[in-house]
């Protein structure tokens, strides 16, 4: 475990060294169901924005949101961004080989690319496609590190979780790399170097939650297979990512061995009764408000706030946040009526007992003990329903822990990371 007192060293001169030299970037084109419209994705960077309202943490609507409060919030988005719209826009410039992710790893660890590659990327458009970095097993044992057991194990799908990105996950893909895992991570649609459907950089905001599922579950059999080299294919999903791999096991049950749910947004804790909260967002959207910055968000800012880490690792959230001012990418911090209405209908959609009985990869789910964003009770249907179905699935309660559990110190962070190896370390047979 990465000494927290030493943390941005170890990060710097350590580990992002090793994983540069196993790290691969990649672009794919989304799933195309025939039930589900063409989007078109903005060619352009998105469109930075000044604070504004919100608490970090705060549920969705807040813990008395009143109708009225909801579209009249709305309504002054609205005349935010009409005026927005007059700022001059970025242009997005994201190629393979010469991307700002892949820059700045190389940056970091002293690893230069090839100005050919470099010039030859550069006439690559990638406008629409989904971005990915794979860090390959037998690459990243050539480096020796200390620690590094030498024996694949197979392949593990990072589906990250609201607003987060592939370099989110750095450390984590540490320890499974010295475990023997190859990772693979799919930025989400409106996260990262992923399309963008909306300007506003720090919004996130999606027409449909299948389109997610069915994304996800493409770059599983297609990538994450060829990664796992015909060992198993194993997939971790936090929070929003944990709730899109829900669904994707009920939808497509053979594509995984076994799955880790960390914290998974079965249901997002909006502050209001989940058989209130769709009415409202149902209602914005259907008024044209899909767009818009639902209430009690707020937009990016670059102000690091150590009362809201209060808790957790320090090191390892001004890690975090340092990546997210650095680069505008990354700064999606707030969600649209569209994307809380996809989310309460996922929610109806995943917990249906015919649904949970699809599921066919053994489960650990690990709740926290004090979780802001996703609510507990979703979580323990979903884990009845599917051990009803016949499934095996374990429920870890993570006590001390909050939602983003690889932010937590190493006193959680030991025990989290420990469950997840030696879960996937057991034999298919004995699950």
């Amino acid at each position: 475990m990465i000494d927290e007192h030493d943390y941005a060293r170890t990060m710097t001169e350590t580990v992002l060294p090793a994983l540069a030299a196993c790290r691969s970037e990649g672009w794919m084109e989304p799933s195309h169901d025939a039930d589900l419209a063409p989007l078109d994705s903005l060619r352009t960077a998105p469109t930075p924005r000044q604070p504004k309202r919100g608490t970090p943490g705060s549920p969705i609507f807040g813990e008395h949101g009143e109708l009225a409060e909801v579209i009249n919030n709305a309504k002054e988005d609205i005349k935010a961004d009409a005026s927005a719209k007059a700022d001059a826009i970025r242009i997005r410039n994201v190629n393979v080989n010469d991307s700002p992710t892949n820059a700045r790893f190389a940056e970091d660890a002293n690893v230069g690319a090839g100005n050919a590659d470099r010039a030859a990327a550069k006439a690559v458009d990638h406008t629409g496609q989904l971005h990915y970095v794979c860090y390959d097993a037998a690459k990243f044992d050539a480096v020796r590190e200390h620690g590094a057991t030498a024996t694949f194990r197979g392949a593990v799908v990072i589906s990250h979780g609201f607003t987060e990105f592939a370099e989110r996950f750095a450390e984590l893909a540490w320890y499974l790399l010295l475990d023997g895992f190859s990772v693979c991570i799919l930025e989400h649609r409106g996260h990262g170097y992923s399309p963008r459907d909306v300007e506003d950089e720090s919004l996130v905001w999606i027409d449909d939650w299948h389109r997610y599922v069915d994304d996800l579950a493409k770059f599983c059999s297609t990538i994450g297979q060829d990664y796992a080299l015909g060992s198993p294919l194993y997939l971790y999903g936090h929070s929003m990512g944990g709730g899109i791999a829900a669904a994707m096991l009920e939808r497509y049950p053979t594509i995984i061995d076994k799955a880790v749910l960390s914290a998974p947004m079965i249901a997002p804790k909006t502050g209001m009764p989940l058989w209130l909260s769709p009415w409202i967002v149902e209602l914005a959207c259907a008024v044209g408000l899909s767009k818009h910055i639902a209430p009690t968000q707020q937009y990016f800012s670059e102000d690091f706030d150590e009362q809201f880490y209060r808790g957790l690792s320090l090191p390892r959230a001004r890690w975090v946040h340092d990546l997210r001012v650095k680069h505008p990418e990354y700064h999606t911090n707030a969600a649209t009526f569209g994307w809380v209405r996809e989310g309460l209908r996922m929610y109806r959609s995943v917990l249906r007992p015919s649904a949970c009985a699809e599921v066919e990869a053994p489960l650990l789910v690990f709740q926290a003990d004090n979780d802001s964003y996703v609510l507990p009770q979703p979580q323990n249907r979903f884990v009845s329903l599917v051990r009803a179905g016949g499934c095996p699935a374990q429920l870890v309660h993570l006590r001390g822990s909050r939602h983003e559990m690889t932010t937590e110190r190493n006193e959680i962070m030991r025990q989290y990371v420990g469950r997840i190896l030696k879960f996937l370390h057991t034999p298919l047979a004995e699950e």
